[in-house]
């Protein structure tokens, strides 16, 4: 089920038929429901997940792209999933495959749009609020230095990401002697964040004009982002719940059929 085959890992077995490629980064700093979720409800399809490069380039969406070109196996591709700023991967790899196969690939993109600031923040947040080993004066403390960031900078993401790093990794080796981590494993945890930044900073570079593309945005009830799609459907769901809801796991199989 995860065997890894370079830049994606399988998440959904179905050997046999067309594949289907979800992007989103797995280990995004979220408490949302993932792709891995959505995979549960969706077990006649063969689903791989996008694996980021272990050296990340911010700001190079290609060095992304021509990774995840190189497909875990021969074979058409019939899907591609994207999630959050993972749709404008997602959008890219459909058109590159449309010229490589002859043939797009249906796009179907879950709360999609370019990452922002507001992005970048909203995900710190939720991370900072998932340390526990931190106490709640401490959590509100590095939020509250996170709003001075902001105050400050603006919508700078360059700048905001740099000082949201710091303060991430002040937070992390507190956590870390807390809790008895190795210094190794803690280096780790937070390249993980640096890899994540670079992954937005890629996409800022990468979205494009126009946005609305040939495909489907399934979005939750309080999603603000720019429609990327032609068509749009939105769920009355928390953002947290959209891949793990099965009316959309249903939405999603009536989409797309993917050939034996």
């Amino acid at each position: 089920m995860n065997d890894l085959a370079g830049g994606w890992t399988c998440i959904s077995e179905q050997v046999g038929g067309d594949l289907v490629l979800a992007v989103d980064f797995d280990a995004a700093v979220r408490r949302e429901a993932t792709f891995r979720d959505l995979a549960r409800r969706l077990p006649d399809m063969e689903i791989w997940h996008a694996v980021p490069p272990d050296q990340p380039a911010a700001g190079q969406p290609r060095h992304y792209l021509d990774r995840w070109l190189e497909l875990p196996r021969a074979g058409r591709v019939g899907a591609v999933f994207g999630y959050c700023a993972g749709s404008v991967f997602a959008s890219a790899l459909a058109e590159d495959l449309e010229q490589r196969q002859g043939s797009r690939p249906e796009v179907i993109l879950f709360n999609p749009g370019p990452p922002s600031v507001a992005t970048l923040d909203r995900d710190f947040r939720g991370v900072v609020g998932s340390m526990e080993a931190l106490s709640s004066a401490e959590r509100a403390d590095v939020l509250g230095r996170a709003d001075s960031v902001l105050a400050r900078c603006g919508d700078d993401f360059d700048a905001v990401s740099a000082e949201y790093a710091a303060l991430y990794r002040q937070a992390c080796l507190v956590v870390f002697q807390r809790m008895g981590i190795d210094g190794d494993v803690g280096d780790e945890l937070t390249d993980l964040f640096r890899s994540y930044v670079s992954y937005l900073a890629a996409a800022r570079q990468l979205q494009r004009e126009p946005l609305l593309a040939p495909g489907t945005s399934i979005t939750a009830r309080e999603h603000r982002g720019a429609v990327c799609t032609q068509e749009e459907v939105t769920f009355d769901l928390a953002r947290g719940d959209l891949l793990r809801s099965r009316a959309v796991a249903t939405t999603v199989s009536e989409l797309i059929t993917v050939k034996a």
